[in-house]
């Protein structure tokens, strides 16, 4: 027993090393060690494997040819020291293949020709597939699908390149076809079956027309038809025969067979053939797909109240003296309906007056805010005695202040509701969106070399509206706790016409002004995002002339530019704000 223990290593000694040492236990040591190594099945097999497994030699040696013969010898002499009759051939064990169904088929071409074509039809699959080379071949029309696909124990296994719809037809019969829709990927499968081997026939198979004649050549798959498509292919038709034996499945291509059956050829690795769809996944990833996608680039049609609005503005506009364009506010309903509004304005006015109270620093911004307006022209006081004998409407407005920057902008409240429920932004026309996509600019500004951008400021006050206007854009406001009532003069933020206003008064000055300033034209109308221009070119001179006529463009409506940037900054003008 102990020179026993000293002979065995590895699996074997750890076998027998619970045994003591002693001669009643040298039997049942070895009893142990025969059950499990004396498989000659096993050893026979172990010895054949090395002689399929060997590789051709790629060179011509003696070195490599010697070895080669000395592995089969070895292992021939292994085997005939066993103990069994392998010059019969019993030694060979007996290998199983499972034919997977396949089939042949005709896919009707782009041109209305046919092409041949394999199919898998795997109910194990929720989606159908066809491969990259059969769409390219076959020239077929596909539209956008991107699914994500899941195989077994959730492995991820890339993404859909696309879906096509399939027209199939049976190889025995034109009339017998399907239409399908297809999911693109690069590669399906690997050859089915996994090698070739010899057909064979079956008494239950015989006489049937199979659907893949060639169901024992190992080949490419170019279609695999899922559980979505399955019901379009099976027909009424089941025929099974003694084991092991496939099972026959009518389709409309004809017969296909599937199962477990006896082959004498080598070991084949086990395939399995499923897909998953991740459905939350690919909502979560259409929705994104959905908010990043640039928007396409059409002719809007306007709507009736838009074009209404567009008519208004054509029949009204003017320019004074100094080319400063004046509108008129694009109402569609008279005035009159307004009720009172007034009340509403003060009652929020002494609101305020009480927050201004509290926050002397948000009393003076507020305070510097309204004087800056005087000054500047935007704001007048207004003659009350009118009041009674004119529809008016008094704007409602606070004061937004970010604590970062201590930057205050005041808030004008265009709908704010009067005593009998109507608003001033009820009664006018909010007008054509004529805002740039921000994707186009920001693909825009990508084509040339020196890129520039500056702003328009206070693009909205520099806009004047006509004094028979100035009525329904009404404020209070308390200078040394003095109520007193101002007129807004120019275009107001909080009305719903004010963009169309301020960017339609933009896209007039470039209509007439483009013959002009030609080089200020693009900018204006590819490069503008709300009060932003960008501005671009690819060499320093023209970028030069594009500002210089920007300004002189934008300076003839009376729109002052300010906050210039650049890649080059020698483009830019001496004084930032012009």
């Amino acid at each position: 027993m102990h020179y026993l223990k000293t002979c065995v290593t590895g699996e074997a000694a750890r076998l027998v090393c619970n045994l003591p040492v002693s001669g009643d236990n040298f039997a049942v040591a070895w009893t142990l060690l025969v059950s499990r190594y004396e498989n000659q099945r096993f050893l026979v097999t172990v010895q054949l494997d090395r002689i399929t497994n060997l590789k051709p030699l790629k060179t011509k040696s003696a070195q490599g040819l010697r070895a080669l013969l000395t592995t089969i010898s070895e292992a021939m002499g292994a085997i005939q020291a066993l103990v069994c009759a392998h010059q019969s051939g019993q030694a060979l064990i007996s290998r199983k293949l499972t034919l997977l169904a396949t089939s042949k088929a005709l896919l009707r071409k782009r041109n209305g020709e046919f092409h041949p074509a394999r199919i898998l039809i795997d109910q194990a699959s929720e989606l159908s597939f066809i491969s990259e080379e059969l769409v390219q071949r076959a020239q077929l029309r596909r539209s956008a699908a991107s699914i994500p696909l899941l195989g077994i124990g959730g492995t991820y296994s890339g993404r859909t390149k696309g879906i096509v719809s399939l027209h199939l037809h049976s190889i025995y019969n034109a009339t017998s076809d399907c239409t399908i829709d297809a999911y693109v990927l690069p590669r399906l499968t690997t050859k089915i079956p996994p090698y070739n081997t010899i057909a064979r026939s079956w008494p239950h198979t015989n006489g049937l027309q199979l659907a893949d004649p060639d169901f024992a050549s190992s080949g490419p798959i170019h279609i695999i038809i899922g559980s979505d498509n399955y019901g379009a292919v099976i027909l009424p038709g089941l025929i099974r025969g003694e084991p092991p034996s496939p099972v026959a499945q009518q389709t409309i291509f004809g017969w296909v067979l599937s199962g477990t059956i006896s082959t004498d050829n080598i070991t084949s690795p086990a395939q399995a053939h499923h897909c998953t769809l991740d459905h939350d996944l690919q909502e979560l990833l259409v929705r994104f797909w959905m908010q990043e996608e640039l928007p396409e680039s059409k002719n809007f049609k306007l709507s009736k109240d838009e074009e209404d609005c567009e008519r208004h503005f054509l029949s009204t506009y003017s320019r004074d003296e100094t080319g400063r364009y004046i509108v008129r506010l694009p109402l569609k309903s008279e005035p009159s309906l307004l009720g009172d509004s007034r009340s509403r304005a003060i009652h929020c006015l002494n609101r305020l007056s009480k927050k201004l109270s509290s926050n002397p620093s948000f009393r003076k911004l507020y305070q510097e805010f309204i004087q800056e307006y005087k000054n500047l022209g935007h704001i007048m006081v207004a003659d009350t005695s009118k009041d009674r004998s004119s529809p008016v409407y008094y704007l409602p407005h606070h004061g937004v202040l970010r604590e970062s920057t201590t930057k205050l902008r005041v808030v004008f409240n265009g709908s704010s509701r009067t005593s009998n429920g109507c608003s001033l932004n009820d009664i006018l026309h909010a007008g054509a969106k004529f805002q740039t996509d921000i994707s186009e600019v920001l693909l825009w500004t990508r084509t040339h070399r020196i890129l520039f951008s500056t702003d328009i400021e206070k693009m909205f006050r520099q806009i004047a509206v006509h004094p028979e206007d100035w009525d329904l854009q009404k404020i209070f406001w308390r200078d040394k706790d003095r109520l007193t009532v101002y007129r807004l003069t120019t275009v107001t933020y909080g009305l719903n016409c004010a963009p169309f206003l301020a960017l339609r008064a933009l896209q007039q000055l470039v209509t007439d002004e483009r013959h002009r300033f030609p080089k200020a034209v693009v900018p204006l109308t590819k490069g503008r995002y709300v009060d932003d221009i960008f501005g671009e070119a690819d060499s320093i001179l023209e970028a030069k002339e594009t500002v210089q006529q920007l300004i002189l463009l934008c300076k003839a409506g009376r729109f002052p530019l300010q906050k210039w940037n650049s890649n080059c900054p020698q483009i830019l003008p001496q004084n930032r704000d012009i």
